[in-house]
C-alpha cells in the first residue's frame, strides 16, 4: 500500500471525501469494509467527527497528516468545539484520535442531541470545478455538510444535493461517490440545487458565525460568554420572551418557528426557545442556539462586545480554591458546582438539584450541553461523588413511588365509596350509558373501571354488544328491501345495483354476503371476453 500514490485535496475536505480519494487511487480496497476497519463498525461512513483518526491516517494516508490535524481542519469538530471549554476540547479530541469509547458514551452524545444529521451530502458546483482543475477530482467540504448551511461561503451559490435524474440524495441513496463523478444509482452527471428560503440578515449572521466557528475563530459561542452576552441583550432590550422571538423571526424574514425548523433543518421546542430568550440558556438544538448566538452577537455594539469578552473570558480551570466566589454550601460537591456554574453565567439552583443527583431537571432548567460541560468540569473525586448522589437519587424516587403506589385498604375502601357514590349521582342526573359517564367525567370513569370494574358492570352494563346486533338487523332489513326493490325494478347485475343502492350493496357485501350471494349472484364472465369462467370459491 505504501508504494501507491496518496491523493492531494483541499484544506477543508471531509473525511468521508479523502476515503473515497484513497479508494479511487487504489490505497483502500472497499468503502465498507475498510471503514469498519478503520473506524469500527458503530460509525457511519462519513464519520463526521473524526473517530479512531490515528487508524486512518496511519493506514490510509502512511501518517503523512497528523490525527489532530485531520480532526481539526476535515470534520465538524471545531463547530461543536466552539461551544466547550478548553480543557473539554482536549479531552474529546484525545478520546477521539484514540477511539476510546467515553467518545462515544459521553461526548457523542451532545451532539447526537444537538446537531442532526443532514439528509445527503451537499457540493458546490463552482467548488467541484475548481477541485477538478488542482486536484484531479471533486472534494465535499466540511462546511458545506452542517445542515443549517445552504449556500457556499466561497462563491455564495446555492449548495446542490440531489441528482437530476433519479432525484436521490447524495450520499447513501445515490451511492458513495465524489463530487462530479456520474450518479451510481442512474449514471446522469446533472445535479438538482437545494430549496432555500428567501436570503435574510439572519442567515447572513448564521452563516458567518459557523464559518468563524469552524477556523476557531467564534469566541462568541464558549460557554462563559454565550449566556453573559445573551442575558445582556435580554435586559438592554428590556422586552418580555414573546416579543424578542418575534424580532428574531422577523430577523430570519419567517412567519413563525415550523419555517425556521426547514431553514436550519433541526427541530425547535416552543418551550426551549421561549426560556431560552428568558433565561439565556435552554435544552435547545445547537442549530438554533447558534442562530440565536449570531443574532445577539450583530445586535451587540462594538464596545459592550469588548466587554463581554474581557470579563467572560477567563481560563475555566475549575478548582474550588482557585476562584474568588464564596460557595453557599459546605458540601465539596456542591460548591465544586456552585463555582462551575457560576463560571458559566448559570443560575445557582442548578448546583442544588446537580449536587441531589437531580441531572434530568438541571437539564430542563440550563440544557444538556451546559450540565455535560459542568460534570466534565469536575475533579475525579466529585465525579465520583456525583455517581453516588444519582445512584441515591435514582433509589430514593423508587421508594417515594413504590410508597405512592401502595395505598393503606381503609383509604382504597373509602376512595371506591366516594367514587361510588359520584356515579350515583351522575346517573340520577339524566346519565343512561358509560360515554355519557365518560364524557361528563373521564377521570371518574378510568377511576371506576381501575378500581370497581365488576361493580360498574352490574350497576352500568355495557350495551355496546346489544345496540350493535339491533342496528345491524334493522340496517339488515332496510337494505333488503331497497335491493329487492331494484331487482324488481330490472336491475339484476351486481354493477346495476350498485348505480342504484350503492349503500346497501356495500352493506350486503360485508354483513349480509350469503343472502346477497344467492339473490344477486357474481357474473361469471370477464369483462372484454365472451369465455365464460369458473366462478371463484
Amino acid at each position: 500500500m505504501s508504494a501507491l500514490m496518496i491523493p492531494t485535496f483541499p484544506c477543508d475536505a471531509t473525511i468521508l471525501s479523502i476515503h473515497l480519494a484513497c479508494l479511487r487511487v487504489g490505497r483502500c480496497y472497499s468503502l465498507q469494509s475498510s471503514s469498519n476497519d478503520f473506524y469500527g463498525a458503530k460509525v457511519n461512513l462519513d464519520n463526521q467527527f473524526g473517530y479512531r483518526a490515528n487508524e486512518f491516517v496511519e493506514r490510509a494516508l502512511d501518517g503523512t497528516v497528523p490525527p489532530e490535524a485531520l480532526i481539526e481542519r476535515h470534520s465538524m469538530f471545531p463547530f461543536i468545539s466552539g461551544f466547550l471549554t478548553s480543557d473539554v476540547t482536549k479531552r474529546w479530541c484525545a478520546a477521539l484520535v484514540s477511539g476510546h469509547p467515553d467518545a462515544y458514551r459521553r461526548f457523542n452524545s451532545v451532539t447526537r442531541d444537538g446537531i442532526r444529521r443532514s439528509q445527503g451530502l451537499r457540493q458546490c458546483t463552482a467548488c467541484v470545478l475548481e477541485d477538478k482543475a488542482k486536484y484531479g477530482t471533486g472534494h465535499w467540504h466540511v462546511m458545506h455538510q452542517i445542515p443549517a448551511v445552504h449556500t457556499c461561503d466561497v462563491h455564495n451559490q446555492v449548495l446542490h444535493d440531489k441528482c437530476a435524474g433519479c432525484g436521490a440524495n447524495f450520499g447513501v441513496e445515490s451511492g458513495w461517490g465524489l463530487p462530479g463523478e456520474p450518479c451510481i444509482r442512474c449514471g446522469h452527471s446533472q445535479t438538482k440545487p437545494m430549496p432555500f428560503a428567501p436570503e435574510s440578515q439572519g442567515y447572513r449572521a448564521l452563516a458567518a458565525t459557523i464559518s468563524r466557528a469552524i477556523q476557531g475563530q467564534a469566541p462568541e459561542l464558549r460557554p462563559e460568554i454565550r449566556t453573559c452576552l445573551l442575558r445582556r441583550h435580554i435586559f438592554k432590550t428590556n422586552s418580555d420572551p414573546t416579543e424578542l422571538l418575534f424580532r428574531f423571526l422577523d430577523y430570519w424574514n419567517v412567519l413563525n418557528l415550523r419555517d425556521l425548523e426547514a431553514i436550519l433543518q433541526c427541530r425547535i421546542g416552543i418551550r426551549g426557545a421561549f426560556k431560552l430568550f428568558r433565561d439565556g440558556c435552554a435544552t435547545i438544538s445547537i442549530s438554533f442556539l447558534t442562530a440565536v448566538i449570531a443574532y445577539a452577537w450583530e445586535q451587540t455594539i462594538e464596545s459592550d462586545r469588548q466587554d463581554i469578552l474581557e470579563n467572560g473570558k477567563i481560563e475555566p480551570r475549575i478548582l474550588v480554591g482557585t476562584v474568588n466566589v464564596e460557595p453557599r454550601s459546605e458540601d465539596n460537591l456542591h460548591a465544586e458546582i456552585e463555582v462551575i456554574a457560576r463560571r458559566f453565567h448559570l443560575p445557582d439552583n442548578v448546583a442544588d438539584h446537580l449536587a441531589e443527583g437531580n441531572r434530568l431537571l438541571a437539564t430542563e432548567l440550563v440544557g444538556g450541553l451546559n450540565v455535560f460541560l459542568i460534570l466534565e468540569g469536575l475533579s475525579q473525586k466529585a465525579r465520583e461523588q456525583f455517581v453516588d448522589r444519582v445512584r441515591q437519587y435514582r433509589q430514593g424516587s423508587a421508594d417515594r413511588k413504590s410508597k405512592v403506589n401502595k395505598r393503606e385498604p381503609s383509604n382504597l375502601e373509602e376512595k371506591i365509596c366516594k367514587m361510588r357514590g359520584e356515579i350515583q349521582k351522575v346517573i340520577a342526573n339524566g346519565c343512561t350509558s358509560r360515554s355519557q359517564l365518560k364524557g361528563i367525567n373521564a377521570t371518574l370513569y378510568q377511576n371506576a373501571l381501575r378500581l370497581d370494574r365488576q361493580w360498574l358492570s352490574s350497576f352500568l352494563p355495557s350495551q355496546h354488544r346489544i345496540l350493535k346486533t339491533a342496528g345491524l338487523t334493522e340496517k339488515r332489513d332496510h337494505y333488503r328491501a331497497l335491493i329487492l326493490t331494484a331487482i324488481g325494478s330490472g336491475k339484476t347485475s351486481r354493477m346495476e345495483l350498485r348505480q342504484v343502492c350503492s349503500h346497501a350493496c356495500d352493506f350486503a357485501s360485508r354483513f349480509d354476503r350469503k343472502w346477497f350471494e344467492v339473490i344477486a349472484p357474481r357474473s361469471s364472465v370477464r369483462r372484454g371476453t365472451a369465455t365464460p369462467v369458473k366462478p371463484r370459491k
